[in-house]
């Protein structure tokens, strides 16, 4: 449906495709996608999956008109929302991950493979991290006089 930077699609032993928007997906294909790069893919099912950078994932089996949807995850991460295969046959749709098989029941997961990079990722957003105050708007125009209560001058200085 969507594609950011460079992701590609390939089946066992074919050739590597480029994938764009709206590009087929077939049973088989291995997906990758490259550093700073996403894809969003709809199913046939209804099922919504966002594939994070330096994700590579495959589409083992997929039949939806027998309820079933086998994925791997062999590095990375996804987010996604699943459809009506999940909500007809609570064990259908699954996903493989390294050394566990995560059975969806329609609903909405996450889910990483991931080594050192969630380490680093994780120590960014430590409680231990000194806390920074967060922008919520900034002034786009203005005609005449602002004031502004209930903050600190720290925080009006411009960045």
């Amino acid at each position: 449906m969507f594609v950011r930077g460079a992701v590609t699609a390939q089946k066992f032993g074919g050739a590597i495709r480029l994938l764009g928007a709206d590009a087929p997906l077939y049973e088989g294909d291995t997906l990758s996608t490259a550093k700073k790069s996403f894809v969003v893919i709809n199913l046939e099912d209804g099922t919504r999956m966002v594939l994070r950078p330096n994700t590579m994932f495959k589409f083992e089996e997929f039949e939806p008109e027998k309820n079933r949807a086998v994925m791997r995850l062999f590095r990375g991460g996804l987010r996604a929302l699943t459809g009506f295969i999940s909500k007809r046959n609570t064990s259908g749709f699954r996903i493989r991950a390294g050394v566990a098989t995560i059975g969806i029941r329609g609903t909405k997961f996450d889910l990483r493979v991931c080594g050192d990079d969630c380490k680093r990722e994780a120590a960014k957003y430590s409680s231990a991290a000194t806390p920074r105050s967060r922008v919520v708007g900034r002034v786009a125009l203005m005609k005449g006089t602002l004031n502004i209560t209930g903050t600190h001058r720290s925080d009006l200085i411009s960045r």
